[in-house]
């Protein structure tokens, strides 16, 4: 079994990243792109599919989308904080500077439908709504949601927090350390890894999955392509899998301390340490582990 303690991997520079982009101030200026005082409400002129960048220290932050070629963004902010919204081709940055260093504030922002956005904080809640852009949230301390929409692709990573999404995305992305991590709703390829907290993943047909935690159970509910790969392992949880009667899969399961079955109409089959089998004519690939849990494969 792989050492989870690779899961840490892509989630430690976080901290260092949304620290430095937060802190550093953008130059004041007196321009209709600037309010201070701490409060805000701009609107700006903006690219139909550009790219809206948004940097705060702590808060909270809301992103939705409307049928507009502008960006509006609305916020709360400590008194000696001013809001800065600068355009660098086809990019807007939205970030919140304050005289006494990293502040607070509480951003809403409506970007174009098409539109991707990139978000960083260091601590705050970040959600994002109806969007069909690409979407990239990361945040040291707080709770990432995703929902509605079409993203073309998804990453999401939260160091202390809980990642939640409900898109129509080919592509999916999303990590936490602690906190659980729940995907519906996507397809295609998907990447969803925790190390204490459980993992669900639900959707449409998958060609490419990959779920891993240390602590915590892993759920799926969707269908393999015939060409599939599903890798799934758990340090101390159950993984369960609910497939399609019709699925034709080569099933790989193994779990130091529990049971294996798979019961998909056609014959159960169990185990208690290894179990190969395949389902129907064979051909994704299904690959779980689990050092003390249960495994399932289940209509």
């Amino acid at each position: 079994m792989r050492p989870f303690r690779r899961l840490l991997c892509p989630l430690l520079p976080l901290a260092a990243i949304a620290f430095a982009s937060s802190a550093q101030a953008a130059p004041c200026d007196d321009d209709d792109n600037l309010q201070a005082g701490g409060a805000a409400d701009v609107t700006v002129q903006a690219k139909p599919n550009g790219t809206v960048d948004v940097h705060l220290f702590t808060g909270t932050v809301h992103v939705t989308s409307w049928a507009q070629s502008a960006l509006h963004v609305k916020g709360d902010f400590d008194s000696d904080c001013h809001l800065d919204v600068v355009p660098s081709g086809d990019r807007q940055e939205i970030r919140v500077s304050c005289a006494h260093g990293p502040g607070r504030g509480d951003i809403e922002v409506q970007i174009p439908q098409g539109s991707s956005v990139d978000v960083r904080t260091m601590s705050a809640d970040v959600s994002v709504h109806g969007v069909n852009g690409a979407i990239h949230v990361q945040t040291v301390s707080g709770d990432i949601e995703v929902k509605g929409g079409a993203p073309s692709e998804i990453e999401a990573h939260s160091t202390s927090g809980g990642v939640k999404i409900e898109a129509a995305s080919p592509s999916t992305r999303a990590h936490s350390i602690s906190g659980d991590v729940a995907v519906a709703g996507v397809r295609g390829r998907a990447t969803i890894r925790t190390v204490s907290g459980e993992c669900t993943l639900s959707g449409g047909d998958f060609s490419a999955i990959e779920i891993e935690t240390v602590s915590g159970d892993v759920a799926f509910k969707g269908a393999a392509t015939s060409q599939g790969t599903f890798d799934m392992q758990s340090h101390s949880g159950d993984i369960t899998l609910h497939l399609p009667a019709t699925t034709s899969a080569d099933v790989e399961m193994r779990t130091t301390s529990g049971d294996l079955v798979i019961d998909m109409g056609s014959g159960r089959k169990t185990a208690e340490r290894e179990l190969d089998a395949r389902i129907g004519a064979g051909g994704a690939k299904l690959r779980l582990r689990s050092f003390s849990g249960d495994v399932y494969v289940v209509r």
